[in-house]
């Protein structure tokens, strides 16, 4: 019976997977088989004006939410995306080539709601009577992953950094701010601890190999 209802659920999930990529005014996807992320749209978004671009032999897994119209999804090639991991985009994310992205992160270019409780108020009043969220009191900045970057498991990246080309994000760790190309960022906030190279050293990574 388990087995069963396993096999009915995947096939649902696909099936809305299907559909939803189906809506997006731009899917352009090297490897199909190695999509499996779900695709999810908050009220009011015309999926028609997203897009979703990704690059040959990369798997894409966990969830894209577009939060707002013109949204935009775009990884290179040889790219990995975690299980649970959840992209939370009104603008966008660039990843490029080589990068890692572990389970169970956060990757949001903005910040949900206004900073100002008046403005923050009206949200969930909006939402229940089906109208338009108001983006202009919203702060919305796209993120930007580059070449060979690595993020940890649970790491949060939030709107408007650029995590730089080989950096490392250790697990946990939230990103409020861009991280240097060969950083090693941890905590909440994220520091630099150190430097890729600093640790690549042949006494540091093989010592323990006879």
């Amino acid at each position: 019976m388990r087995k069963l209802l396993s096999f009915v659920l995947n096939k649902l999930r696909l099936f809305e997977r299907r559909k939803m990529l189906g809506k997006l005014g731009r899917l352009s996807i090297a490897r199909p088989d190695l999509f499996r992320a779900a695709i999810a749209a908050g009220p009011q978004v015309d999926l028609a004006s997203c897009a979703v671009d990704v690059g040959a032999d990369s798997l894409i897994r966990g969830a894209i939410h577009f939060d707002r119209s013109g949204a935009r999804f775009s990884v290179g090639a040889n790219t990995a995306i975690g299980v649970g991991t959840q992209v939370v985009l009104s603008q966008g994310l660039k990843v490029g080539n080589d990068v890692l992205i572990s389970y169970n992160c956060l990757i949001m270019d903005h910040d949900g709601h206004s900073l100002d409780p008046k403005y923050r108020s009206q949200d969930l009043a909006d939402l229940l009577n089906g109208r338009p969220k108001n983006w202009d009191c919203v702060r919305c900045r796209s993120v930007t992953i580059e070449d060979g970057a690595w993020i940890g498991a649970g790491a949060t990246l939030l709107k408007g950094v650029t995590i730089g080309a080989r950096a490392v994000v250790g697990a946990c760790s939230v990103v409020t701010r861009d991280v240097p190309a060969g950083a090693v960022v941890v905590g909440n906030p994220a520091r630099v601890v150190g430097k890729v190279d600093d640790y690549l050293s042949k006494d540091d990574v093989f010592s323990h190999v006879e």
